[in-house]
């Protein structure tokens, strides 16, 4: 339904675009294809994790359907991204009478292997507002263990 709503806007912007009849040449199916890829870009700098993320960032009692139709997955799609978010404590799940309610472990590091000093909060302090995501009781992330005086650092 989105995007068939994006293709109209896009029709009725272009069709303004043109001072008379599309021109002959434009067949449907071209003119349909050229929407396309002027309503969905073919890539972004988010992976569908961080996506989801963001989506619990906005709203901590989201509903899986409401992800999925934010970030254009299924349902079944945001439940599995959930779970592999909860599995690696980068999120934690509350029940709240028949509805989840989830909070941010901004503690821990970003996964990606370029990013990896960056820590979750880095992340979300970019691309929402200061304050607007929950955290659960912040617990440090083992990497981050101050090394008592005298004992050697951990490496590895």
């Amino acid at each position: 339904m989105r995007i068939a709503q994006e293709l109209h806007r896009a029709w009725v912007r272009d069709a303004a675009f043109y001072e008379g009849p599309v021109p002959s040449n434009m067949t449907l199916i071209s003119r349909i294809a050229s929407l396309v890829r002027t309503v969905e870009p073919r890539w972004t700098f988010l992976t569908n994790h961080a996506r989801v993320l963001l989506c619990i960032a906005e709203d901590p009692g989201v509903r899986l359907r409401e992800i999925g139709e934010r970030v254009g997955i299924m349902e079944r799609a945001a439940h599995r991204l959930v779970r592999e978010l909860d599995d690696a404590g980068y999120v934690s799940r509350e029940r709240h009478g028949r509805r989840n309610r989830y909070a941010i472990n901004p503690n821990l590091h970003l996964p990606e292997p370029l990013a990896r000093r960056q820590r979750v909060g880095d992340l979300l302090a970019v691309l929402t507002k200061p304050g607007s995501w929950s955290t659960p009781q912040s617990t440090p992330h083992p990497d981050d263990a101050q090394v008592p005086a005298g004992q050697p650092a951990r490496t590895g």
